[in-house]
């Protein structure tokens, strides 16, 4: 036996101990059973929290529905929410929106803020019951008189959005602050961002920047976007790239698309230098205006001369090499930002589909996702009859979509829809859909109104629809408006 083989069983056997239960708890456990057997109410709920949990127990989670149950049954209304929620996200058992809207009701009805809340979703949605936007608010209303801080955020959501209100940026604002200053991230950043448009509040670029930092260090991706696009355009702060690059990367590993983007923007267009480069670049900008402005006519024709002819030589500005540079010593994102440059055909490089499949292929063998995605996108959008272009597009871009890509899930949807696989398009849609792309919810959607890979439900379209509406996404309100219009009355979802 090996050193690695017996340390590996050691540590099996080590960690099997670490799991059991002292013996004090492991009685403590068997006399909460027995009370729980007894129909004591509160015994019935803790143990279904520690089943929830896994402490001392380990996890059970269908286990903690027959608990929560019973304890719900009885009226304990912190059961009553928790096994809404059991339902709502198909925990322990199967998914069932209108057993969630019965036993958050429950508990809602009972004064418990947070069952308040989760049912204002619901009626907000239309999940589970008829969308009721009235509805929604006197429940959020209810749980914002208690303090508590996710319904004041939705509440003030309702406000800004003007969700079955009148816009009010001013209540909005209120209601955030009153979240925020509890440390809720989103909150935090919804009340930045007021800060920011100057809605309900003075501008105040410095006060946003303050509460983006806040949602920021508590890891919440769209805080972290926020502040990074703030120092990449010095609103209240001065600017500073490499700043706001580090807070594009954090919100981009948490999977906040727009970050990975803008992350990929960044670099694209050389931002990624050090600040003294960039200082250095900004007074020769500054220099050469007052240049030409102190010019006379004449002089400034003659170098706008110059500039033309200077054109002509094809020798690549700093940015370039610098990319290349970084491309060319296996940096997957300047790969993959270099293979977009030469497939469009911009910055000074010259259009050349060639060069942009090579750096594509490299980024994609480096791991890189969004070049993984980009390459099975460019192989299927100039597939060939033969079939081959075909059999790479997918290859790459089910690589990416099975790393959990959202764009390559999209994409790979798209293509199974093309080719009337609606099964497998329906569900790599859904991946996509749960992430927040709103071009997969919008996608989706269509497929539920019509049928297609999955049972007909028209409730289904309109969440997924209102989902991607919600982001302002074009295509959805316009299908959403249609679908409402054909649907006056809602029912409720299977």
């Amino acid at each position: 036996m090996t050193s690695f083989k017996l340390t590996t069983i050691l540590f099996s056997v080590l960690s099997f101990f670490l799991l059991l239960p002292t013996p004090s708890h492991a009685e403590e456990i068997a006399e909460l059973v027995s009370r729980a057997e007894q129909g004591h109410v509160v015994a019935q709920y803790t143990l279904a929290e520690a089943y929830y949990s896994g402490k001392g127990t380990g996890k059970n989670l269908k286990q903690a529905l027959f608990w929560y149950e019973k304890a719900a049954q009885q009226g304990h209304p912190k059961a009553q929410r928790a096994l809404g929620a059991m339902y709502e996200l198909g925990k322990g058992t199967a998914k069932n929106p209108e057993k969630a809207v019965y036993w958050y009701l429950k508990s809602a009805e009972q004064g418990l803020a947070r069952a308040q809340t989760n049912l204002g979703i619901l009626y907000e949605t239309g999940v589970g019951i008829k969308q009721d936007h009235a509805a929604a608010r006197m429940w959020y209303e209810k749980a914002a008189e208690q303090g508590y801080a996710r319904g004041q955020t939705y509440l003030g959501r309702m406000y800004e959005l003007g969700i079955g209100v009148p816009v009010d940026f001013k209540k909005a604002f209120d209601w955030y602050q009153k979240a925020a200053k509890q440390g809720y991230a989103r909150a935090q950043t919804n009340l930045g961002s007021l800060y920011e448009a100057g809605q309900g509040v003075e501008q105040n670029y410095e006060q946003a920047v303050a509460w983006y930092t806040k949602a920021a260090n508590q890891h919440y991706a769209r805080g972290q976007f926020y502040l990074g696009r703030m120092y990449e355009q010095g609103l209240g702060v001065e600017k500073n790239f490499s700043r706001a690059s580090y807070w594009y990367s954090q919100a981009a590993a948490l999977g906040y698309i727009k970050a990975r983007e803008q992350l990929a923007s960044m670099k694209r267009n050389d931002d990624w230098a050090d600040e003294k480069t960039i200082q250095e670049k900004q007074d020769i900008q500054n220099q050469t205006k007052e240049e030409e402005v102190a010019a006379e006519p004449e002089e400034k024709e003659e170098a706008e001369k110059d500039e033309v002819a200077e054109e002509v030589i094809e020798t690549p500005p700093p940015a370039q090499n610098k990319l290349l540079a970084a491309a060319e010593r296996g940096d997957s994102d300047s790969q993959n930002s270099l293979a977009l440059l030469y497939l469009d055909g911009k910055d000074g490089y010259a259009k050349d589909s060639e060069k942009a499949v090579y750096w594509f292929r490299r980024a994609a063998e480096n791991g890189n996702l969004a070049a993984q995605n980009n390459l099975g996108l460019f192989y299927y959008l100039n597939r060939q009859d033969d079939g081959k272009d075909l059999k790479e597009a997918k290859f790459w871009l089910l690589k990416a979509a099975e790393a959990g890509y959202a764009e390559a899930q999209s994409n790979l949807g798209q293509l199974y829809y093309f080719e009337e696989n609606y099964f497998d398009a329906a569900f790599w849609l859904l991946q996509a859909a749960k992430q927040g792309l709103p071009s997969a919810q919008n996608n989706l959607a269509v497929m539920y109104s019509d049928g297609l890979g999955v049972e007909q439900n028209k409730e289904r379209a309109k969440y997924w629809l209102q989902k991607a509406a919600d982001q302002g996404d074009p295509t959805a309100l316009k299908n959403l408006a249609t679908l409402m219009e054909e649907q006056p009355e809602t029912t409720s979802s299977n």
